[in-house]
């Protein structure tokens, strides 16, 4: 455990000290392009069932690099730091707030915006863009409305403020 935290986390936490925003911009990247390429290998094995040929895409995997680095990383960094100067602290009350903010007023304007970014990595145009937020809005609002409240919870009470991105973002390595 002591070559554990010697080798990574302290490291890590140097880096956070250091350079806090772009810590958590490769952090976010590195984590979303592992979490495509788990959704990869679990779509493949699906496929390979049904008879398909399954072939890994490294664009797309790259596309979701490129999303953590530039938007999700940024975004989320500057949303904690927001929520920690105007609901400070983690009362029971104070965490009330900090949930119902981040999940009604953040997650309803990001959800576009993550879509939209994507979505012009991948080529598409507005058109498409807004067919798709508009097909997929209210389900994956009601998806994330039953796990994120209780990762917030979690996230916002006991995870140290510099550490809340990288939380997220290994939550949602299975989102």
């Amino acid at each position: 455990m002591a070559f554990f935290k010697r080798i990574l986390v302290q490291p890590y936490m140097r880096a956070l000290d250091k350079h806090p925003i772009i810590t958590k911009m490769f952090t976010v990247s590195t984590l979303m392009a592992t979490g495509d390429v788990i959704a990869q290998n679990v779509e493949g094995r699906k496929q390979t069932k049904e008879g398909q040929l399954y072939t890994y895409d490294p664009k797309r995997t790259m596309r979701f690099a490129a999303v953590g680095f530039f938007y999700s990383g940024p975004a989320l960094h500057a949303w904690f730091k927001v929520l920690e100067r105007f609901f400070p602290g983690s009362s029971p009350s104070t965490l009330v707030k900090k949930i119902v903010v981040d999940q009604f007023i953040f997650t309803p304007l990001t959800f576009p915006i993550f879509i939209g970014v994507l979505g012009t990595f991948e080529g598409k145009k507005p058109g498409e863009l807004v067919t798709k937020i508009k097909k997929d809005f209210w389900p994956v609002m009601k998806m994330n409305w039953l796990v994120w409240p209780g990762v917030q919870l979690i996230n916002f009470k006991f995870v140290p403020e510099q550490l809340r991105v990288m939380f997220v973002a290994l939550i949602s390595l299975g989102w």
